[in-house]
């Protein structure tokens, strides 16, 4: 089953569940001001709602989580590396382009490509 099958899948499954809860719970008495403006946000709201009180989170959440753990992991190792090299100095403000250029020459010249 490709990644196409499962989206749509899931989508289907959501479709008929809101279906289901908005049969049980007549959103639309719900309905006012502000972030219940429509039936369909009710529903959203309250999918998001479930999803927070059972933490759950989505893919891209996760996603930005790894890459800023992987960009402390990054910095922790760089203060390390000049510590050792006796070049703390190079995390001062202001010293972007010269930090930059010693990590590049202790590096052999290639740095990750930065986001």
């Amino acid at each position: 089953m490709g990644p196409t099958h499962r989206f749509r899948s899931r989508t289907l499954d959501l479709v008929v569940t809101n279906h289901l809860v908005a049969k049980a719970v007549a959103p639309q008495s719900y309905v006012g001001e502000g972030w219940n403006s429509s039936t369909s946000k009710v529903l959203d709201n309250a999918t998001v709602g479930f999803c927070l009180s059972e933490g759950l989170i989505s893919q891209n959440k996760k996603n930005r989580r790894k890459k800023q753990a992987e960009g402390q992991a990054i910095i922790r190792r760089t203060r390390v590396l000049l510590k050792q090299i006796g070049r703390e100095d190079l995390l001062e403000p202001g010293r972007r382009d010269e930090l930059m250029k010693t990590l590049k020459e202790l590096l052999g010249g290639e740095l990750p490509p930065q986001s």
